[in-house]
């Protein structure tokens, strides 16, 4: 008797049965490949002596992944270790961040997925996907290859389990994919012994050869690790929100998937809400043309939006647009990896997830992802690609335009790639912040406990740059907290900063002495607001820096 996986159709519903007779993932009634397993977990495995002794990786959570008979005996287990290829991969921290302090947001907590054995959040789904191919029947040897257009950290993470596996990996750099090929994953590549093949269009490779992707069943299904894991580590409860990386949308249809599966099994708690809803935030490029925001139209991934009215926000969902590749070939930001590969991707799926959920799509610059990326370094310790961190830029977004307004919000944000600097367009970017960097903190004087001795202020003839003088000279009018100060410095002296930047600049005057801060009570549900108040030294530091007032 065989062993079978027996996964759903997303579109007609109907069961598929895959063994290593049939290892043919589609459905045989309308040949969509969009299946998807049912449960990974079951109740009765969550609260036995077997899950809490098990090791904190991602194969913790996904025990139908592999089928096994009804009595796990030793020769079965055997069996299913043998087919597992792994290398350790989650089990990654999640931590209360410092940064909640400055927001005044004390359940804001960073998922940190630069742990994972290739920096990235993908090793979760690779891992599924290689063991899968493993156990329906690809030897582990190099006559057997696997294969894809993949580049950039999926591409070098393909790679390790593929050498971990025994397998070849050949992969096929299309055009417009030539961006994930940076210096740092090409020479991953090639250590990993990668053949790859630069071309204008798909390669056809032979029957030994396993295709990958971005959206292949098994690697979805290990991506919902991440959300098994996140509620298991919050105490079986589930947060209020998600902060993630859109990309191709398929991280944040698995982070659904495995909120629904817990909600159904009951092993999370929803505090006492019987429809808790997770907001899940997707994050994007600024410059990604492919969703274009129109809000005349209807959402074409949701025809339930036609007599939705929708609000007219930063943060509002988008229309899909068409794809286009020489859009992707000119791409110029420093997180290409927040843009779809191709319009075959989970992105409709994400929107719609989006919208029902009651989150958003956000925006951000490059510029934004390099405070983020300076910001979660030199507050948690933490090195993130700018993709990787696009959740922290997203949240700045969100703190910005005042839509978290609740103190006690559970907020994951998940960083989902490390290796911060992994391509020439972050380097250049980075000699640019770093100049300016220089130029601000050159005349910073490094003080104990953060602030200059009464003697040094007399005798000081330190200078501030222009936008600290112009914060000192708002809070000299009266005390104010960041997000309405921010609202000041933008009316009267059209500043050009975002608000996570304004909080370095508030800190750097607390350190210096100039400013302190004061707590007011929160008021109808609100965050505690920290109000920022000038003094003497701070008034001392206006009438010796001039300024060019607008």
């Amino acid at each position: 008797m065989y062993l079978y996986v027996p996964l759903i159709c997303e579109n007609c519903k109907d069961v598929v049965n895959i063994n290593k007779i049939n290892p043919v993932i589609s459905c045989e009634k309308c040949r969509n490949s969009r299946l998807r397993l049912d449960n990974c977990l079951t109740n009765k495995y969550v609260k036995s002596k077997e899950f809490r002794s098990s090791p904190p990786t991602s194969w913790k959570y996904l025990y139908n992944l592999i089928p096994i008979t009804s009595e796990r005996s030793q020769n079965v287990h055997n069996e299913i270790m043998k087919s597992i290829v792994s290398l350790d991969e989650g089990g990654t921290p999640l931590r209360i961040s410092k940064m909640g302090t400055k927001f005044n947001l004390a359940n804001l907590r960073i998922k940190d997925e630069t742990r994972n054995p290739t920096a990235s959040y993908m090793d979760r789904g690779t891992s599924a996907e290689i063991s899968m191919c493993r156990w329906l029947g690809l030897s582990n040897n190099h006559k057997n290859t696997i294969t894809g257009s993949v580049v950039g950290r999926l591409a070098v993470s393909l790679a390790a389990y593929s050498a971990r596996a025994g397998f070849s990996c050949e992969l096929s750099v299309l055009d417009n994919q030539e961006w994930g090929l940076s210096p740092d994953v090409l020479y991953q590549l090639i250590v990993y012994g990668t053949k790859i093949n630069l071309a204008n269009k798909q390669k056809v490779f032979p029957s030994n050869y396993h295709r990958f992707n971005y959206n292949n069943t098994f690697f979805t299904e290990g991506l919902k690790s991440l959300g098994f894991e996140i509620c298991e580590q919050l105490g079986w409860k589930l947060p209020d929100r998600i902060i993630v990386p859109l990309g191709q949308g398929t991280l944040i249809y698995a982070l659904d998937h495995s909120v629904k599966e817990l909600i159904s099994l009951g092993l999370v708690e929803n505090d006492g809400k019987r429809n808790k809803n997770v907001k899940i935030h997707g994050v994007t490029a600024e410059e990604n043309l492919l969703l274009n925001t129109r809000f005349s139209q209807v959402n074409s991934f949701d025809n339930s939006l036609k007599n939705k009215k929708i609000n007219k926000r930063l943060h509002s969902i988008p229309d899909l647009q068409t794809s286009n590749s020489e859009l992707q070939k000119s791409l110029t930001t420093i997180a290409p990896e927040l843009f779809p590969p191709s319009m075959d991707s989970y992105q409709n799926e994400a929107m719609t997830v989006i919208n029902k959920s009651g989150g958003s799509i956000i925006r951000v610059s490059d510029s934004e992802l390099m405070d983020a990326v300076s910001f979660l370094a030199q507050s948690d310790g933490i090195f993130a690609s700018p993709a990787g961190v696009s959740s922290i830029a997203g949240l700045f977004k969100l703190i910005e335009s005042n839509d978290i307004d609740d103190y006690d919000e559970n907020i994951v944000c998940i960083v989902t790639m490390g290796h911060g600097s992994s391509s020439n367009e972050v380097l250049k970017n980075w000699k640019t912040l770093d100049a300016i960097n220089k130029i601000r903190y050159q005349h910073r004087q490094i003080i104990k406990r953060g602030s200059i001795s009464e003697k040094n202020k007399k005798n000081s003839s330190y200078t501030i740059g222009n936008t600290k003088t112009r914060i000192l000279s708002l809070l000299k009018n009266y005390p104010d907290y960041a997000y309405n100060l921010h609202k000041r410095a933008v009316k009267k002296y059209s500043l050009k900063i975002d608000i996570s930047t304004l909080y370095q600049h508030l800190n750097e005057l607390e350190k210096l002495g100039a400013i302190s801060k004061s707590k007011a009570e929160s008021f109808r549900g609100k965050p505690i607001r920290i109000y920022y108040n000038i003094t003497p030294y701070g008034s001392s530091l206006i009438s010796s820096n001039s300024f060019k007032k607008n």
